[in-house]
């Protein structure tokens, strides 16, 4: 019975996080279709400078512990993370163009890969930059996909992805 039982929530949980994931995704899919491609693909950019500055700013580290004892902590370092996203964005967004195909299929595949590239990185950031835990825990199964050696295979996928939809 313990074997079900265990199975059973092995499932919710697995579910739950697809719930998640494809929550987020329809949340950055959405942004592109109605703010246009340059702006996810700057908002897509700008994770990478905000993480860097964000993880070296010396006065963060001497107030946040990287892992945050409870939810208002984890709060705390996701609400620093964006005041230094936000300004970062602006500025990437004035330095990236792009459009999206004028064909509806198109432009909503074009999104669609956004999304899921954006929902992707944001998730690895949860794990490395910030953490969130204390928020939401991803299922192990998820764990292991964003933890270990695949940081930098999925640090360089947003990459490969905004090249192939740079048209």
């Amino acid at each position: 019975m313990a074997i079900v039982q265990e199975f059973i929530k092995g499932v919710l949980s697995f579910s739950s996080d697809i719930v998640v994931l494809a929550a987020l995704t329809a949340v950055f899919t959405a942004y592109a279709l109605f703010r246009g491609k340059d702006k996810v693909v700057a908002l897509i950019l700008s994770f990478y400078p905000s993480a860097f500055i964000f993880s070296e700013i010396p006065y963060f580290k001497q107030y946040l512990s990287s892992n945050p004892a409870n939810f208002q902590e984890a709060i705390v370092q996701l609400l620093l993370f964006l005041i230094i996203f936000i300004p970062v964005n602006y500025v990437v967004a004035h330095i990236v163009a792009g459009e999206f195909s004028f064909s509806r299929l198109k432009k909503l595949f074009e999104a669609l890969i956004l999304g899921f590239t954006a929902t992707s990185l944001s998730v690895l950031l949860s794990y490395h930059v910030i953490n969130l835990q204390k928020i939401y825990n991803f299922s192990a199964g998820i764990d292991s996909m964003f933890t270990g050696n695949g940081l930098f295979w999925w640090l360089l996928i947003p990459f490969g992805v905004l090249f192939f939809l740079r048209k």
